[in-house]
């Protein structure tokens, strides 16, 4: 018969003369008699008798006598608890939610949709939320509702409601009677938490160069041709460049989608504050603070992002450069097949952050006012980013290559031969890197299976 699971217990009271104490949970909901600090029984009466009587003054008097009785040896020799009483945790209320009716993740849903295939159109990725003026885009769900417990004596504990949500209508959006959001205006939708706005679109027919000048747009920017060399492209919203990105710097507040090709020089940036896509990159220098997909390759790059990296190629999908993916990467081949290439892939929790953290605890100390506002929101994002990173690992479902070094935290580990199919992933409390198996897609033969045991 399998032991009852205990709970965690928040609250001791010893029961008077008795060698015995009640333990209780944090909302004290359940009671339990385990034995206490010892004490002598110098009485005339029945002990079990007394106990009963003591219990009863506690308020706890519905309890199974026979089963007790039954359970005091075992107690008294600290071998087992006895459960007194039981009462109702309470159930909390879950947070009202804003439900969209347009796409809040193009990106990630082209790729869960492409998953079984090797490669994407990146021609065709329909990532832009086109609406049209007086569409309902968002509306309001209320919170669930909650339900107060009681405790082990009968009393209300009294559960948490539920929060409810709110839209906050931005630019170019409506909020109707009906507490639904409408745009007012044909154009692209954006969601922030629980802020939605419309933003028109700025569609360069052609190439970015001498004819358009640089470009800063206060919303997306479609780029039908190439980008130039030494031009710049700044939006607030999205970029998306059909042609070639020719050592040309890109910055944008949302995504940046490149359908051709990047070539990149010393200090040229491509960077986001979300996902970056692109066909293939050379000797690019590339930053992001979402994901970033690529459908070939990446040959000495630089590249750092605080999201994951997709590598979606079965051939050179990662050849040289620096890689820093701080919640990981997922890739068919990492590496150079034919000559071994240096190539650096780090993964996982940054040292830097730590040390950063270690210095904004220190500062709140004697901060005040809104400074220490400051360092408390700064402090709950490195939280957030710390609970992301150490869930990071690398995994290769075809193979590894010579030349592959990968880095976590003070943890190395060089690639010296090929090896096939494995998940690569930081030992929790030990700097370590260690391996276990990655399924590959089609590979499913025992000669398989036995490559990725060798390999491991």
């Amino acid at each position: 018969m399998a032991m009852e699971e205990l709970p965690v217990f928040k609250h001791v009271l010893q029961i008077p003369s008795t060698p015995f104490c009640v333990r209780f949970n944090e909302w004290k909901t359940v009671a339990y008699l385990f034995q206490g600090k010892p004490a002598s029984w110098e009485l005339n009466e029945d002990p079990f008798n007394i106990l009963l009587s003591l219990l009863t003054k506690m308020g706890l008097s519905n309890v199974d006598r026979e089963a007790l009785s039954a359970a005091i040896p075992a107690i008294l020799k600290g071998v087992e608890g006895f459960c007194l009483a039981r009462g109702t945790d309470p159930v909390h209320g879950e947070d009202g939610t804003i439900h969209c009716y347009f796409e809040t993740h193009p990106v990630e849903k082209l790729w869960l949709q492409s998953a079984d295939e090797e490669h994407i159109d990146f021609r065709n990725r329909q990532e832009i939320n086109n609406v049209a003026a007086g569409t309902c885009l968002a509306e309001v769900v209320p919170p669930k509702p909650s339900v107060n417990g009681s405790d082990v004596w009968g009393k209300v504990i009294p559960a948490k409601a539920g929060k409810p949500a709110t839209i906050t209508a931005g630019a170019n959006v409506r909020l109707g009677a009906d507490g639904k959001a409408y745009s007012e205006i044909d154009g692209s939708v954006k969601i922030d938490r629980s802020r939605i706005w419309v933003d028109n679109v700025k569609v360069v027919n052609g190439d970015v160069g001498f004819k358009t000048g640089n470009i800063e747009f206060n919303g997306d920017v479609q780029i039908k041709g190439d980008v130039g060399e030494t031009f710049t492209v700044h939006a607030k919203g999205n970029i998306t460049v059909e042609g070639i990105v020719d050592r040309a710097a890109l910055s944008a507040e949302g995504d940046i989608t490149i359908n051709s090709g990047l070539y990149g020089k010393e200090k040229v940036l491509i960077q986001a504050k979300g996902n970056i896509s692109v066909a293939f990159a050379e000797n690019a220098n590339i930053q992001s603070e979402g994901n970033i997909y690529v459908g070939s390759a990446l040959i000495n790059c630089e590249v750092h992002t605080k999201g994951k990296v997709y590598l979606k190629a079965m051939g050179k999908s990662l050849v040289g450069g620096h890689l820093i993916a701080e919640a990981g990467v997922e890739a068919n081949c990492l590496g150079n097949p034919r000559l071994p290439t240096k190539t650096i892939v780090e993964f996982g929790v940054r040292p830097e952050l730590v040390q950063h953290q270690r210095q904004l605890q220190t500062e709140f100390e004697y901060a005040e006012g809104e400074r220490r506002m400051q360092i408390r929101e700064e402090l709950e994002e490195l939280r957030e980013r710390f609970e992301v990173q150490s869930h990071a690992q690398v995994a290769v479902k075809v193979s590894t290559y010579p030349g592959v070094v990968f880095r976590t935290g003070a943890a190395s580990f060089e690639v010296k031969s090929e090896i096939r199919a494995i998940t690569f992933y930081k030992l929790e409390g030990k700097n370590e890197i260690s391996m276990r198996p990655c399924i590959p897609p089609k590979d499913k033969t025992k000669d398989g299976e036995r490559e990725r045991r060798g390999g491991k």
